[in-house]
């Protein structure tokens, strides 16, 4: 099951990128997208140059101050991911409640 209907915590995606992004990165994505966003509460893309930190606290502060969403989930644009990431990484931070 990719989504328990019982938990209804929510995430925002963020993703700082350079111009480009890598074609194994927005296959994961799209596949994301398709079948595992269902608490998806919000996406903070955000360009960046070489100095990812700069865009990352922009990305942090924006998501404390605007978001009521539960978790924030950072993404690197070089990386690949299962549609179930998200699922997997919230029974990880908390195995009690999922």
């Amino acid at each position: 099951m990719l989504l328990d209907p019982r938990n209804r915590e929510t995430f925002v995606v963020a993703h700082p990128h350079g111009q480009e992004v890598s074609a194994f990165f927005w296959i994961s994505w799209t596949r994301f997208l398709d079948q595992g966003a269902a608490r998806l509460a919000g996406h903070l893309p955000y360009l960046s140059g070489a100095n990812i930190s700069s865009p990352r606290n922009s990305i942090v502060r924006a998501f404390l101050d605007e978001s009521t969403a539960d978790w924030l989930w950072f993404v690197d644009t070089d990386m690949t991911f299962e549609p179930d990431v998200v699922e997997r990484l919230m029974a990880s931070a908390d195995p009690v409640s999922h």
